[in-house]
């Protein structure tokens, strides 16, 4: 199963781990996402993204589980009907497929100074590698939008 985490407790791991790349001028090490991840583990688990839960039925159900809204009592739907499930698991998916966030955008800007010849490596380089860095715990999911000289 999924682990859910609250999401500024997720954010202030990436806000150090991108702290730490911009403090190594923009070089990612192995070590610092090693760190990062270790972070991201030790976070607690939060909900599951929303208000429902599965619930063990007694004999109300045919299934032994029902979906719970959040103060244990079933859910039911817009039909009238009220999930249930032949396992804890099936009732999990379901909650994912219905009710979870599908996806989050994250937005980071770098902004550099074209014309200080002390660093070597130019704004869109470094995105580069933040984004390779990035590549690597979360595959063909970053990329870059736009590069614009202001």
């Amino acid at each position: 199963m999924e682990k859910y985490i609250k999401a500024d407790e997720g954010f202030g791991v990436l806000d150090r781990l991108f702290a730490r790349i911009q403090k190594a001028d923009y070089q990612a090490t192995q070590e610092m996402l090693d760190k990062a991840w270790e972070e991201w583990c030790r976070l607690g688990e939060s909900d599951n993204g929303n208000r429902f839960t599965i619930q063990e039925s007694s004999d109300a159900f045919e299934e032994p589980y029902f979906l719970a809204d959040e103060n244990g009592n079933c859910h039911v739907e817009a039909d009238g009907t009220v999930p249930t499930f032949t396992s804890r698991e099936d009732g999990e998916k379901y909650i994912k497929v219905h009710f979870a966030p599908k996806k989050r955008e994250v937005i980071v800007k770098l902004t550099g100074d074209l014309t200080d010849i002390s660093n070597p490596i130019p704004p869109y380089e470094a995105a580069l590698r933040v984004k390779q860095t990035l590549e690597y715990r979360f595959t063909n999911t970053v990329e870059i939008l736009e590069a614009k000289d202001i």
